[in-house]
């Protein structure tokens, strides 16, 4: 895993937190299957186990930036964020969002996990390109890219298979002089 800290705004009702493989039982008992149904991680039954694996994996990882994203108030954990097949070379990195618990969701949380995440990935990490692929019948999620100011790239046919069906999806980014001018 890429090292990284704790990410943070005085403002923020959110953190951002380094994922260890010792947060897998409390990301385990937050994920409920409504959050994961399109996810093809969580095609088979989700357990700990698999929560270990998995973080085990991100911690080896040369490409893989993971954060719990947990409540300041409490430090509850509310969802994860991160930053997966980080470029070195070309500066560019995939983003991953998820909020665990339908309760969790429309309360901002995902918003703010992102803006703190963009700030430190465009001016800490000096990444030039912040891309992500949405299925292209979330339209919801489209749009809350474009809100962001992510630009629409590419169409990736049949590049999902989720429940025996492949599924388009849409390439979005978001280039560091873009989020520049979302910032003033």
């Amino acid at each position: 895993m890429i090292h990284h800290t704790v990410v943070t705004h005085p403002d923020a009702r959110v953190r951002l937190v380094p994922a260890t493989v010792a947060d897998a039982p409390r990301m385990y008992a937050a994920l409920v299957p409504e959050a994961t149904k399109n996810l093809s991680f969580f095609s088979t039954e989700n357990s700990l186990d698999r929560q270990w694996f998995f973080l085990e994996k991100i911690e080896k990882s040369q490409g893989d930036m993971l954060f719990v994203v947990e409540l300041v108030v409490d430090g509850s954990a509310v969802g994860t964020i991160g930053l997966r097949e980080f470029d070195h070379g070309n500066r560019n990195a995939r983003l991953g969002a998820l909020i665990f618990r339908p309760e969790d969701r429309g309360k901002g949380y995902n918003r703010e996990a992102t803006q703190l995440l963009f700030r430190h990935a465009f001016t800490e990490l000096r990444l030039h390109k912040i891309y992500v692929r949405v299925l292209r019948r979330n339209g919801e999620a489209i749009a809350k890219h474009l809100r962001m100011g992510f630009q629409i790239e590419s169409t990736f046919r049949e590049e999902y298979l989720l429940d025996g069906e492949y599924l388009d999806m849409i390439g979005l980014s978001l280039l560091d002089r873009e989020w520049a001018t979302t910032q003033k």
